[in-house]
């Protein structure tokens, strides 16, 4: 990221899955590793009625539950826990806005760095309300997390949203799966491997099979899966990305801006799947009824 290290990271939507699942256990893990900046000042915010104490059990709670046992120490979470804050905020109610922003302007001490970890139709009044407060300015950097709309129009009226408010060399879209151990070394395996990079290709490939099997079922998303979708969520998504990383050409250089080129081109050759071709050259399925927590 562009700028000095941050000196607050403030997550909007910190009560919800993704932050109690991803973005919490993997700052325990920075801190373990000693990556967070040594003034970095921790901020929730969501529309739980929470204070800093409850918010701090609360993301105790969320390393018990995602980090393995032998990989949890008292002291690493204490250290964690000692950064972390808490506001109150919803976008309906403009006292809870500057109470937010008053609790921003008190806690940072330099470069403000906004993960909003909340639904996208939510992105671009986040974004307006940061900049109505006057805290979107040098800076400042936000991170979106993907998919990003519902459909290109939703997409295109989102990223107008953002950048209404923020210039694009501060804007992050994240997809925490390139994040992955396993997508990692799928990068290394073909780049950095002289033995697999020229067998990587049409004459000595026969077929590509992607599969993602994962462990977690719906468990408490089913009213965002109900609105979403697995297609939104995994397939143009997460999957796409990985089709990327398998079938790109090796870019020029290893910066953002030549490896997106090389992603564009091989979405450019893909074949849509046309309306009338779904029902032959795909195959769904559907959740039934199961359990959360143990509870049907």
């Amino acid at each position: 990221m562009k700028g000095m290290p941050a000196s607050l990271l403030t997550i909007f939507g910190a009560t919800g899955d993704l932050a109690q699942r991803m973005l919490l256990p993997s700052l325990y893990s920075l801190e373990r590793e000693g990556l967070l900046p040594d003034k970095l000042r921790l901020l929730g915010t969501a529309r739980s009625e929470l204070d800093d104490n409850a918010f701090r059990t609360h993301v105790a709670e969320a390393i018990g539950r995602f980090i393995p046992a032998g990989e949890r120490s008292d002291d690493v979470q204490a250290r964690l826990l000692a950064r972390v804050n808490y506001q109150p905020a919803a976008l309906d109610d403009a006292a809870s806005l500057q109470r937010l922003g008053d609790r921003i302007r008190e806690l940072r001490d330099g470069d403000v760095v906004y993960h909003l970890s909340t639904a996208p139709k939510f992105y671009a009044a986040i974004c307006d309300a940061l900049g109505a407060q006057g805290l979107a300015g040098p800076g400042t950097r936000v991170m979106l997390e993907k998919p990003l709309g519902r459909d290109l129009a939703s997409a295109v009226a989102i990223n107008d949203g953002v950048a209404r408010v923020f210039d694009e060399d501060r804007v992050f879209r994240v997809d925490h799966y390139l994040g992955k151990e396993g997508v990692q070394n799928l990068l290394a395996l073909r780049f950095g491997n002289a033995l697999f990079e020229p067998l990587w290709n049409a004459r000595h490939i026969e077929q590509v099979q992607i599969t993602v099997a994962e462990t977690v079922g719906v468990e408490g998303r089913g009213d965002y899966y109900d609105d979403s979708g697995a297609m939104r969520d995994m397939v143009q998504n997460h999957l796409l990305q990985l089709l990327c990383l398998v079938a790109m050409e090796p870019p020029s250089h290893f910066d953002p801006s030549a490896v997106r080129n090389e992603k564009i081109k091989v979405l450019r050759s893909l074949r849509p799947i046309g309306r009338d071709d779904v029902a032959r050259e795909t195959v769904t399925g559907q959740y039934t009824a199961g359990a959360v927590n143990g509870v049907a």
